[in-house]
């Protein structure tokens, strides 16, 4: 796997993760995936990655579960999604977004979010 443009300058660790996430661009709200979480921020997969430097609130959801996690995070890098040559499909964009509230997401709050989607994997 190909390193994203945050690890290295990363002081938390990253979990991968499939959890749905919403957001708003350009005033429309926009379903996408976080691709992994960390206590200081995640990596969203998209067709609608923000600019750098721009805020939003992101509304993770845990499947199976009621719970769900509010949060605003600013995105550091973002890579727009992109076609690949070879079967002309395209490849979702990514965007690296910290959390704003960067004590928000403790370690244990994110123990709690992978082992919520350990639990859901067959």
């Amino acid at each position: 796997m190909s390193k994203t443009p945050g690890q290295k300058m990363r002081k938390s660790p990253r979990f991968d993760v499939m959890l749905p996430v919403e957001f708003r661009s350009k005033q429309q709200l926009v379903s996408a995936e976080v691709a992994n979480i960390g206590t200081g921020g995640m990596c969203v997969k998209t067709a609608n990655v923000l600019p750098v430097k721009s805020q939003s609130f992101f509304k993770i959801v845990t499947k199976d579960s009621p719970i769900q996690y509010n949060v605003e995070g600013e995105v550091i890098w973002s890579k727009p999604q992109s076609r690949i040559r070879q079967r002309r499909a395209r490849r979702p964009g990514m965007m690296g977004v910290r959390f704003v509230q960067s004590r928000f997401f403790t370690a244990e709050m994110i123990d709690g979010i992978v082992d919520n989607v350990q639990h859901e994997s067959p």
